[in-house]
């Protein structure tokens, strides 16, 4: 939800229509629900959504809204004597837990103090040659971009990455000329980062189409729709500009997970739901698809392949309906081995899968969720694995035993972790994990 507003006696009179106009229902088209319907179902689900014509778009909130709550405060400095010591005091950390890591400034005298006290002082250095790079490359590209933020800065070389990757790829979403209006925007002065404000803006054909705006799930769906948001449409800071994670290189696909979700068992994968929205049909979800996912505790997103989604819109249209997956923006990802790479991320709907419920998604609702895709065949060998992402840690209990397995056990609610998740003997956790133990012949 938005955030609260400030307390004022004088308020703009449309910004405080806003949270009304979110919630509007208007423009829905009423229809048989298919959320639970098994993969042959034909009929969409629908839910009111809000009217793009309702929407104060050209209004900036920049300054009408509380900010979100500030992050966590750092912890404070800690005295260290390591000097002449065998081994590393308790709560010894080799980072700066009191400093930010991207505060070159800090880290740099950070460094030079350890040092001057004999902490590490090897260490210290080549961490201190890491930084003092990092400065100089700030400074320089400060120098360039005269008068503008240090965060501004970062999303222009961000920005100018992946035109860059456009090209070299090919622009199949038409993204470029977004990426460029952005870039000018930016360097005139006419956009900043609104990160710590939860402000959005949406682009779309290479064109700004709304002010600095809190992102609303709905008026996302809305303004996609009308501006057939499968490409040539981004949003410009949706949740930050940090780098999100994917660990699919240390993935295994060797996980046994045991849904304790009315029952079920699961082996090997999660079988996940996916369905698109519609086209013609706000808010709406359009029959179901199952695909197996592997389950990722490091991946901040859902991944699927390209073709994974151009098949699914392939049996749409057998259907007579027209699907399409809703472009959000292309994001620098972090991979479990310190390769960072762009890829495109979509929404589309997701929930977990129930081979014992005849098809029937098991959860009361469907999310509409950030989806990383793919652009490797899916028939490659070297393909990365589809993930399920975070979906499931923030929607169902999940607990695992030392039973020298790797299995997962899933619960809707939290009864039953007794009853279902193995006690294990204290002996079992000396041994050794079973695929570290040598193999006998």
């Amino acid at each position: 939800m938005p955030p609260r507003r400030k307390k004022s006696t004088q308020k703009p009179k449309r910004a405080a229509q806003r949270k009304e106009a979110i919630h509007k229902r208007q423009g829905a088209v009423k229809g048989k629900s298919s959320g639970e319907a098994s993969s042959s179902a034909t009929k969409p689900e629908t839910q009111p959504l809000s009217n793009v014509a309702t929407l104060d778009l050209d209004v900036s909130y920049v300054g009408k809204l509380e900010p979100p709550p500030p992050p966590p405060k750092l912890p404070e400095r800690k005295q260290w004597q390591l000097t002449g010591t065998k081994e590393l005091p308790v709560g010894w950390n080799w980072d700066e837990p009191d400093l930010h890591n991207d505060d070159i400034e800090a880290q740099i005298e950070r460094c030079h103090v350890r040092i001057s006290e004999n902490i590490l002082p090897d260490t210290f250095r080549k961490k201190l040659v890491v930084y003092e790079e990092r400065l100089v490359e700030k400074k320089e590209l400060m120098k360039n971009h005269p008068g503008l933020s240090w965060a501004v800065i970062q999303r222009l070389e961000d920005l100018k990455g992946i035109r860059d990757w456009l090209e070299e790829e090919g622009d199949h979403l038409e993204l470029k000329p977004i990426v460029e209006a952005l870039m000018v925007a930016y360097k005139d002065g006419n956009l900043d980062i609104y990160t710590d404000l939860g402000l959005v803006t949406y682009w779309s054909k290479g064109k700004q189409i709304s002010q600095p705006r809190p992102f609303d799930l709905q008026e996302y769906q809305a303004i996609a729709h009308e501006f057939r948001g499968d490409r040539a449409f981004w949003v410009e800071g949706l949740f930050g500009h940090s780098t999100p994670r994917i660990g699919q290189v240390l993935v295994t696909r060797a996980n046994n997970i045991h849904g304790m979700i009315r029952d079920p068992t699961f082996q090997n994968e999660v079988d996940m739901s996916f369905a698109l929205p519609l086209w013609g049909i706000q808010n709406s979800r359009g029959p179901h698809v199952v695909l197996p996912c592997t389950d990722d505790t490091g991946s901040d997103y859902s991944c699927l392949y390209y073709e994974d989604i151009t098949d699914i819109l392939d049996w749409y249209r057998t259907q007579n309906l027209i699907g399409y997956a809703p472009v959000a923006h292309i994001t620098h990802v972090s991979l479990a081995n310190g390769v960072r790479q762009l890829f495109a991320v979509v929404f589309l709907w997701i929930n977990l899968h129930h081979p014992s419920q005849a098809g029937h998604p098991p959860m009361p609702s469907w999310d509409l969720i950030q989806c990383i895709v793919w652009t490797h065949p899916r028939s490659s060998y070297n393909r990365p694995a589809r993930i399920n992402g975070p979906w499931m840690r923030f929607k169902i209990y999940t607990a695992s035993a030392p039973e020298g397995t790797p299995n997962m056990w899933l619960f809707d609610k939290k009864s039953g972790f007794i009853e279902r998740v193995p006690t294990v003997r204290t002996a079992m956790h000396q041994r050794i994990m079973p695929h570290l133990a040598p193999r006998l012949n």
